[in-house]
């Protein structure tokens, strides 16, 4: 999993990635904002605005409070975030196993102009307005993926890199040197599903990023960027005209409806991919 949009907040280790997974697979995320818990309060962050306005633009919910503070506290007495991502799922009852990509410190920065940003302060506070000039990972020289993470990619039949954004949320992963060989090694065995759809993003600034690289917003140009880790696509149908450029990059291309959005949607594809990742 992402730990480039991990950071610290008021104290306390925050991984919203993990977090808003966890919570999704728990059954117990809020359905409308996606992340933090169904039917939280932010009585504590209202309470710290009293105090500190401007340090309170990161809403922490009361009872997501309370993952943050027993992870933090595992952490400062010689935990690894692997060992803490364990107890809590399995605390929520989780029976995914979820592993952070690296046990090592890992940030997602953005460079706009003369401003570097840390990922949560460009995504979250200024609502990815800004400009992305340049986006890298603090850290990535140093961070070693942890010895589960290269058991699952040694051990995997096949690997699936999901539609999330390629920039922000899959090339923090990559961006760990071992990892990125080791997809290389098995990229037979590697597909990917494209986040953008006829042109646009299935959601967040994916689109708006790729355009600030003068890139074209398309399926085809994912399968670019995934060319050195992947074999196997899965486009939308609205993309089927792109099939035959994809396949000239050396692609296995599957043509199907992506867009999950409904739970019925999302079991078809996911049947579907079980059914020809083969």
């Amino acid at each position: 999993m992402n730990v480039g949009d991990d950071t610290e907040v008021h104290g306390l280790y925050i991984c919203p990635d993990f977090d808003m997974i966890t919570y999704t697979l728990a059954g117990i995320v809020d359905p409308v904002k996606r992340w933090g818990i169904e039917g939280d309060t932010f009585n504590c962050i209202a309470s710290i605005a009293k105090y500190d306005k401007e340090g309170a633009w990161f809403q922490l919910g009361d009872k997501d409070l309370a993952t943050h503070i027993f992870r933090t506290h595992l952490l400062k007495y010689g935990n690894t975030l692997t060992q803490v991502a364990g107890k809590i799922t399995e605390a929520l009852h989780v029976k995914a196993r979820l592993v952070p990509c690296t046990n090592d410190r890992l940030r997602t920065k953005v460079r706009s102009g003369s401003r570097v940003l840390d990922f949560q302060q460009y995504f979250v506070k200024e609502r990815a307005q800004p400009a992305a000039d340049a986006i890298f990972f603090d850290g990535a020289d140093k961070a070693r993926a942890t010895p589960e993470v290269k058991k699952i990619l040694r051990d995997a039949e096949k690997i699936l890199v999901a539609p999330s954004n390629p920039y922000l949320s899959i090339d923090p992963i990559l961006a760990v040197k071992d990892i990125a060989q080791a997809l290389m090694q098995r990229k037979a065995d590697v597909a990917f599903i494209s986040p953008i759809v006829a042109g646009d993003a299935i959601k967040g600034p994916t689109v708006k990023i790729m355009k600030e690289r003068g890139l074209d917003p398309s399926c085809e140009t994912i399968a670019r960027h995934y060319q050195n880790i992947a074999r196997v696509a899965y486009i939308d149908i609205k993309d089927k005209s792109l099939q035959p450029s994809i396949e000239s990059l050396g692609y296995r291309v599957h043509v199907f409806d992506t867009i999950m959005d409904s739970m019925e949607k999302k079991e078809r594809l996911a049947s579907f991919i079980i059914s020809t990742i083969k």
